[in-house]
């Protein structure tokens, strides 16, 4: 059978001269190519054989890699200093109370700074800023059409609960604005 096939072949090349090349001939042309490649790169091979000592020639260069920078040092931490505070803060001025009347509860805080207590009723609500052997109360009362409290009167006191007039000097010395404290 193999026999019939070659002969169909053979026919068909026959019948078409230069367009079909037999299996044989194009089995024979792979197999030289392959020869011929083949022997190239043998080529290679046999010179470093003859030449064992030749020193073969570099691909590429050698890339150079810089050296890590040096450790850098750890910082050192600034000394941790203590805020100084001044012994009797400095008087910037004396506030009038009557300066306080009609005004809310975050401009006096702006004025005199946050209270030493806070009273609160219905009606009212008191600040109260105490010192040593006095202390300053300012009463706020709410506005009837804006529902706000302003301050409606203010009043001093000393430890026994007497009243003190503001020109008093420990409620002076309440009503004066500190260099450390009203901003």
């Amino acid at each position: 059978m193999t026999g019939e096939t070659e002969v169909h072949t053979a026919k068909l090349d026959s019948q078409r001269p230069g367009r079909v090349l037999s299996w044989h001939t194009r089995a024979a042309g792979l197999t030289l190519l392959c020869v011929l490649l083949g022997s190239c790169a043998a080529m290679k091979d046999v010179k470093a054989w003859l030449h064992p000592n030749a020193a073969p020639k570099p691909v590429a260069e050698k890339i150079a890699v810089p050296a890590p920078p040096p450790p850098t040092p750890p910082r050192q931490k600034p000394p941790i200093r203590e805020p100084v505070k001044p012994e009797k803060p400095e008087r910037l001025a004396e506030i009038d109370p009557n300066t306080l009347m009609g005004l809310n509860p975050s401009m006096v805080e702006k004025i005199l700074g946050v209270p030493s207590r806070v009273n609160k009723s219905d009606l009212s609500l008191v600040w109260t800023y105490a010192a040593a052997n006095c202390s300053f109360q300012v009463f706020f009362y709410p506005d009837l059409k804006t529902a706000t409290f302003h301050v409606l009167k203010y009043g001093g006191i000393d430890e026994g609960g007497r009243q003190l007039a503001p020109s008093q000097e420990c409620i002076r010395n309440i009503l004066t604005v500190k260099s450390d404290t009203a901003g």
